[in-house]
């Protein structure tokens, strides 16, 4: 029995040290996403939303827009097909946290919450949120404090989202009885609809997607901004290889100083 006992103690003290072995083997640091990988696959996987003009949006059935028109630059110079990948915006950064994308490309502001999950690009774009209301239904909605007690258009996870819900949810308009209410929507479209339709009182959007609108439907109307500028980037799983970064943030800089960029938002 004693045997016994001092065998057990022999085999647990064994197990004992195999665990921490197994374990630190189980924590290795998640692999590169490594230039040459993306290079071997022959491909340029870019993940967007594309009911954001005109950044990204659909024309004769094909994605077109300034951040496609960017990526293609980008595949060309890299010797890559170029694929797109349309999605609801709030199933991007997930699907890029599962590496089936190389790039976001959806007018995608850099929040602080975004830059300790993902890599980024150098800003390419500046923007700011607007209020877009129906003027054939509510003439009376001039700025942000009129929205008291209103319903709130906006496309789910984006900017515009964050904003007027943590609003909502900090109590800047409890001074009314009634209930200020969000309401999300998957993508841009649905939610033009539902204030086209009276569904919503207001929708909270990007200042020049809100113009774009406003010039196909003149009693969508834009009021003044109610958020600062914001920087549009491009992200990239966190495991995205600094090269690849350096690579794009390089293309960035030389279009935004030889007027490239410029003339893709003329060509959309």
């Amino acid at each position: 029995m004693q045997i016994c006992n001092s065998f057990k103690r022999i085999v647990i003290c064994f197990l004992s040290c195999l665990i921490p072995l197994a374990l630190t083997g189980c924590r290795q640091k998640s692999q590169e996403i490594s230039f040459s990988d993306i290079r071997a696959g022959g491909e340029l996987i870019v993940l967007t939303n594309a009911y954001f003009e005109p950044y990204e949006y659909y024309k004769n059935n094909e994605i077109v827009g300034v951040d496609i028109s960017i990526a293609k630059l980008i595949a060309e110079r890299l010797g890559l097909k170029l694929r797109v990948k349309d999605m609801n915006f709030d199933d991007i950064l997930i699907d890029l946290t599962n590496n089936k994308g190389h790039i976001a490309m959806a007018g995608i502001t850099l929040t602080e919450e975004r830059e300790k999950a993902f890599a980024h690009s150098i800003p390419y774009a500046e923007s700011n949120q607007r209020i877009l209301i129906n003027a054939d239904i509510h003439s009376d909605i001039k700025k942000l404090d009129d929205l008291v007690g209103k319903k709130i258009g906006v496309v789910v996870g984006t900017t515009s989202d964050v904003f007027i819900s943590n609003q909502v949810k900090e109590g800047a308009f409890a001074e009314s009885e009634a209930q200020t209410t969000v309401a999300q929507y998957k993508d841009l479209e649905p939610t033009k609809e539902a204030l086209e339709n009276g569904d919503v009182d207001a929708v909270i959007l990007d200042s020049l997607t809100a113009q774009r609108i406003n010039k196909v439907h003149p009693n969508l109307v834009v009021l003044a901004p109610i958020l600062g500028n914001e920087e549009y980037v491009f992200v990239y799983n966190k495991n995205m290889s600094q090269e690849f970064i350096n690579i794009i943030d390089n293309i960035i800089t030389e279009i935004k100083r030889n007027g490239t960029l410029d003339s893709f938002y003329e060509d959309n």
